[in-house]
């Protein structure tokens, strides 16, 4: 009897490409998150930790529970767009901040970013090439298409001063004028966690480099690839997919959360729609960004803005960045 493998596309979480399949005859199956996360960037769930690796994915362990608090339905409960990994499960969050199954979000329950809003609107006139990743202090940068370092597609740690020999958490990293490491499962950093670096502020690295020293999802599949282990069975928001012949078949079956549609009532600012000026008329009732600052629409079609002063209106070059942020 032939196979259907399923087609997944929730809000350009992620996509699998798939079609009417003979048994057996399997199609290729890629998986991709609809925006991949920054390496090294960590969350702190109340029952897990999940660290992005060079596979734009964050990939997920257990920790002692903290107290779970019923969620908030006005506040995000996943990174928009984000994918999720622990072991052979995926979960994928909506565009709008939502878990894609009931089965993810009574798993995972709330991971979000902690965002540092000084940071998230620094600009540079630092140029980059599109899809490379870069070290900036001891963050790490994801270049995106308008070429240019900033740090809203960074990571967005404090960088204080620490010590190699020091116990560490889970996404910590230490920094030196020449090494870069990133903390291990055992908390500590180790000499195969860390990366030979430069004394500049901002520096290329190579993805299979950093890879290397970022310890999660190292002994998995990548599913991203369209490798599996045969006969393995994952699942991905609601549905099982068996592995046959290193690629994927899943089951189709709709996964039901009430919040997955809902849009969030507290609207995070990188989701708001932006304004090109403080003078531009707009929508009365509905909140906006412009800059840094947040707007909301009168009943005169015109903008009432927090008065902030930005970080965008100021460019950092190479010099400045390196006096102002370096912390080794």
């Amino acid at each position: 009897m032939p196979m259907t493998l399923i087609t997944y596309d929730y809000a350009s979480a992620y996509i699998i490409v798939i079609g009417f399949l003979p048994r057996f005859n399997v199609n290729r199956v890629s998986v991709r998150p609809g925006e991949p996360c920054v390496p090294t960037a960590t969350i702190l769930g109340p029952c897990h930790v999940c660290i992005c690796s060079t596979d734009g994915i964050y990939h997920c362990r257990e920790k002692i529970c903290q107290e779970i608090e019923i969620p908030d339905p006005n506040l995000l409960t996943c990174e928009p767009n984000q994918l999720y990994r622990q072991d052979t499960t995926f979960c994928s969050c909506t565009a709008l901040g939502h878990w894609q199954s009931t089965d993810c979000k009574e798993k995972f329950h709330r991971l979000v970013l902690q965002e540092d809003p000084m940071k998230k609107h620094l600009k540079t006139n630092i140029t980059c090439a599109p899809g490379s990743l870069y070290i900036t202090d001891c963050n790490v940068c994801l270049c995106r298409y308008n070429r240019l370092i900033n740090f809203d597609s960074c990571t967005t740690r404090a960088c204080p001063k620490r010590f190699k020999g020091e116990v560490c958490n889970p996404g910590e990293v230490y920094r030196s004028a020449n090494e870069f490491c990133v903390c291990n499962t055992i908390n500590h950093y180790t000499d195969h966690f860390c990366l030979n670096v430069l004394d500049d502020a901002v520096q290329i690295v190579q993805a299979e480099y950093l890879a290397g020293i970022i310890d999660v999802g190292r002994n998995e599949s990548s599913i991203v690839e369209n490798t599996c282990k045969d006969d393995m069975t994952y699942t991905m928001d609601c549905n099982k997919c068996t592995c046959l012949n290193k690629k994927y078949a899943c089951t189709k079956t709709p996964c039901l959360n009430k919040t997955a549609g809902l849009r969030v009532g507290k609207l995070r600012m990188s989701m708001m729609p932006e304004l090109k000026s403080d003078d531009e008329t707009c929508v009365p009732g509905k909140r906006y960004k412009f800059k840094c600052n947040t707007c909301t629409c009168n009943g005169k079609k015109q903008p009432v803005c927090t008065s902030m002063l930005c970080l965008e209106d100021i460019i950092v070059d190479a010099t400045v960045l390196k006096r102002s942020i370096v912390s080794y």
